[in-house]
């Protein structure tokens, strides 16, 4: 696949997330996509549809962009930002109305008929739960102890 054919590709699929639309978010993944997404595996369009569309119910203002983009033969890299506000459930989180902003990595991995055959994203789960208010936020290690 030639770099440019890559680039719109993404490009396709960035405006799909930005507009909250699962069925575009999956048109460049092969039937038979692994989509690993911070551990979780999922196979397939429909899961990766289901698993995305969670992400849109949770967070229906989601947006993304991207920070930086790498290209290295059929492979693509990029660090984004996802923000959002937590507005539904969520794993089993009930919406808290609380904003988030996180940063995350994809590598994605093009197969000869253009489709994206593997998906690596990692991104921090950590922060998001901050920011919603599951977990508390990290202290302050400069602070000194009396």
């Amino acid at each position: 696949m030639k770099r440019e054919e890559i680039e719109a590709s993404v490009h396709e699929n960035l405006d799909a997330w930005n507009r909250q639309d699962a069925a575009g978010t999956v048109e460049m993944i092969a039937p038979d996509c692994l989509y690993i997404d911070n551990n979780t595996e999922v196979r397939g369009r429909d899961e990766i549809r289901a698993n995305t569309q969670a992400y849109f119910d949770a967070f229906p203002d989601l947006h993304l962009e991207i920070d930086r983009t790498h290209i290295d033969g059929d492979t693509i890299l990029q660090e984004w930002r996802s923000s959002g506000t937590h507005k539904g459930d969520l794993m089993g989180i009930p919406a808290t109305n609380r904003r988030t902003e996180v940063r995350g990595v994809s590598i994605n991995e093009f197969g000869s008929d253009g489709l994206v055959h593997r998906s690596l994203l990692c991104w921090d789960t950590a922060k998001l739960l901050q920011d919603i208010g599951v977990l508390p936020a990290p202290t302050d290690s400069s602070a000194t102890v009396s």
